[in-house]
């Protein structure tokens, strides 16, 4: 997925449902599947959301606080590196 600034971010993503980022040093929190969609919730208050749309990955960032899933506080492109 990629910062609104168009830099890229590499998630992994861990069977027991951690997840680290390489954003800032590095960012840890935990994801489950919710409806389809992937959300990963970090340890700074950010929320990701990872959803397939027309055929494309879209990741939707929601700032700490942010509880309007119908506005996003930012919206990139996300892509699938590996299984």
């Amino acid at each position: 997925m990629y910062h609104t600034d168009g830099s890229p971010i590499i998630v992994t993503l861990y069977k027991n449902h951690s997840a680290f980022s390489n954003w800032e040093n590095g960012s840890r929190g935990h994801w489950k599947w919710v409806n389809g969609h992937l959300v990963m919730r970090w340890k700074d208050g950010w929320r990701d959301v990872i959803r397939l749309r027309e055929g494309r990955y879209e990741k939707l960032g929601y700032a700490p606080g942010n509880r309007d899933i119908t506005t996003p506080s930012n919206r990139t492109a996300a892509y699938k590196l590996g299984e």
